[in-house]
């Protein structure tokens, strides 16, 4: 395969940070549908503490202990 064709975004790594919900709560027009969310949780739900949220309820979230970040784009087929 010729490198000067491939696929500029194959050659960069995807970077991906969390946001504190306290900085910045996620957008439906900025951000999509859906945003994957890092809540501090008790011990007993310690299992949802990180999940795929619908962007629009991040916003009902603790502030203090939430942190987002957008879903990555699915790989090219």
């Amino acid at each position: 395969m010729n490198n000067n064709n491939e696929n500029s975004a194959l050659n960069k790594p995807a970077v991906i940070s969390w946001v504190a919900c306290s900085e910045k709560l996620p957008t439906v027009e900025l951000n999509g549908q859906k945003v994957l969310i890092y809540r501090i949780m008790n011990d007993s739900q310690v299992s949802l503490a990180i999940s795929i949220h619908e962007t629009s309820m991040v916003k009902h979230c603790n502030v203090d202990e939430t942190w987002w970040m957008e879903l990555p784009k699915p790989p090219c087929l």
